[in-house]
């Protein structure tokens, strides 16, 4: 069943882990200058400006975030699942 996953605790930090065998991005969009992305299972969520700049970073399954200004964005889930966004 690719809905389930598993979390453990992580014996060397303590802290709860979500095993899943890949995160994916189901829907990514921008609506009314705001993006709107939702993931397969919670996973980091970072925003970057178009100078590499961090403004945003969640922990979430669901990313409804709205930049100040138009533009180009970056958004990367986990460590390397990237997609540039561009808000009018």
């Amino acid at each position: 069943d690719p809905e389930t996953w598993i979390i453990q605790k992580n014996t060397v930090t303590g802290c709860e882990e979500v095993i899943a065998k890949e995160i994916f991005i189901e829907n990514i969009r921008t609506i009314s200058r705001a993006i709107e992305m939702k993931l397969t299972a919670p996973s980091l969520i970072k925003v970057f400006d178009i100078t590499g700049r961090k403004i945003y970073e969640t922990f979430a399954e669901e990313l409804n975030y709205k930049p100040s200004s138009a533009g180009i964005y970056h958004v990367i889930v986990g460590d390397k699942k990237q997609r540039i966004v561009i808000v009018k």
